[in-house]
């Protein structure tokens, strides 16, 4: 019987039928020993293999016996093997294509809101599971998220929170820091879990995949193991933990940015404290040349020294600080003060300075309200 003809792609539950057939017929032939069979059982990583073995034993005999039979079988054997192997190809070609596209729908977002929300469904079309599960860690807790898809009827929800101690699976996870494979856990008496998670895993083998940020587990994803793919369990576990680690760098991201959001926004604001403040003493500055201003009219000419305007601290300042404080109230800065005393800058800062000092005052404002109205503040400082 010749080789079958195949119009298109057989699908992977096709694919272990006519395995299934072919194991049937190869286990019929006449000394040849079943056990060389039992890889065919296995893996779909195992199978490939095994057939090899098989060919190997069934070809050492073809020339000794001219059995047509064995020879057609051989053929078959052949013919399989191509289109398994073809097959896995373009299923692992096809699952590392749905996991680059899921991280690069995720990592287009940019509200970490979203992302925590978009990460389940995109991890279930990608993994064709039909469902998942994020949970965040945070100190010892367990802290489970809404399970894809959400369903109303799915009845008691459980806790939102486990203590880690109570989870020695999800805890060995985090010390290992790696993607595991579990087979169904049994409902336990003593930890109630939510829905979402028993649904996972009382159903059958499922994944547990760490989301690492740094050197810390942030969170677990879990996703149930679809049967009767051309993928082994190691390839699908690689898959899985490689976009949960995808996931983690752009929640690390995310995480960065919205740190730099707030800093933005607290310098921002900083900023604005300042302008105010700034603005306040500009004020200030306004009021004592305004002052300084109403001095000016009152006095058609200024001669130096000043000393029609007098003050209770007059006893306590030189001569030349009190024409310096004379100049400071009608507005003059150190350059003007020193212009109109023929004296340098520097030194018209340091009568200014001895003048605060004197006074008792932390800066200019004060010290020409002490000057002039201050007579309750305090006193002469020696």
């Amino acid at each position: 019987m010749a080789p079958a003809q195949h119009s298109r792609s057989r699908t992977a539950r096709e694919l272990r039928v006519d395995l299934l057939n072919l194991t049937g017929r190869l286990e019929s032939l006449e000394d040849f020993d079943s056990s060389n069979c039992r890889g065919l059982r296995g893996q779909p990583d195992e199978v490939s293999e095994s057939l090899g073995l098989v060919l190997d034993r069934l070809s050492s005999t073809l020339a000794s016996d001219g059995d047509r039979n064995r020879e057609q079988i051989v053929i078959e054997v052949i013919d399989f093997v191509e289109r398994w192997d073809q097959n896995r190809v373009r299923a692992l070609i096809g699952l590392d294509g749905a996991v680059t596209d899921a991280l690069d729908a995720l990592n287009g977002l940019r509200d970490r809101a979203e992302l925590v929300e978009q990460v389940r469904p995109e991890a279930a079309r990608a993994f064709e599971s039909g469902t998942a599960l994020l949970a965040f860690l945070t100190a010892d807790t367990w802290s489970a998220g809404p399970g894809y898809p959400q369903k109303s009827q799915l009845g008691p929800a459980g806790p939102d929170e486990i203590p880690l101690a109570d989870m020695p699976v999800e805890t060995e996870v985090i010390r290992a820091a790696r993607a595991v494979a579990l087979k169904a856990r049994p409902r336990s008496a003593a930890v109630e879990l939510p829905e979402t998670l028993r649904q996972i895993t009382e159903s059958g083998s499922h994944i547990v995949a760490p989301v690492i940020i740094g050197q810390d587990v942030v969170a677990l994803l879990y996703l149930p193991e679809p049967p009767g793919t051309m993928i082994s369990p190691d390839e699908y576990l690689e898959r899985v933990q490689r976009f949960a680690s995808g996931f983690g760098f752009v929640l690390e991201r995310e995480l960065l940015y919205d740190r730099f959001r707030s800093q933005r926004t607290t310098i921002r604001a900083t900023m604005s404290s300042m302008e105010r403040i700034m603005s306040s003493l500009d004020t200030g500055v306004d009021l004592v040349r305004l002052a300084g201003r109403a001095h000016v009219d009152a006095e058609a000419a200024i001669e130096l020294p000043l000393h029609e305007v007098s003050s209770r601290w007059d006893e306590v300042l030189t001569s030349r600080e009190q024409d310096v404080m004379r100049l400071l109230v009608l507005g003059h800065d150190n350059t003007a003060i020193a212009a109109q005393l023929a004296v340098a800058p520097s030194t018209a800062k340091s009568h200014v300075g001895n003048a605060m000092r004197k006074l008792g005052a932390v800066n200019r404002t004060e010290l020409i309200s002490l000057y002039y109205g201050g007579a309750d503040a305090g006193g002469p400082q020696a």
